[in-house]
C-alpha cells in the first residue's frame, strides 16, 4: 500500500504519536499485528505490512 506524505501524516495523527517511531528514512507504526514500516518510494510512502484476511461466510 502506498499513499502521499500528506495522507500518511493524517493517518499517523489519528493513531497517535505513542505508536509511531520515525527516522530520516522510515516511519514505523507499532501495530498489534506487528510493526508496519513505511518508506519513501518515488515520492509516496509505502508499506508491505501484513494484511488482515476476512473469513468468508
Amino acid at each position: 500500500m502506498c499513499m502521499s506524505l500528506e495522507a500518511l501524516v493524517l493517518f499517523l495523527n489519528l493513531i497517535g504519536p505513542e505508536k509511531v517511531t520515525t527516522s530520516p528514512d522510515a516511519m514505523v507504526v507499532h501495530a498489534t499485528a506487528g510493526p508496519a514500516i513505511w518508506t519513501e518510494v518515488d515520492g509516496d510512502w509505502c508499506t508491505d505490512a501484513p494484511k488482515t484476511v476476512q473469513a468468508s461466510k
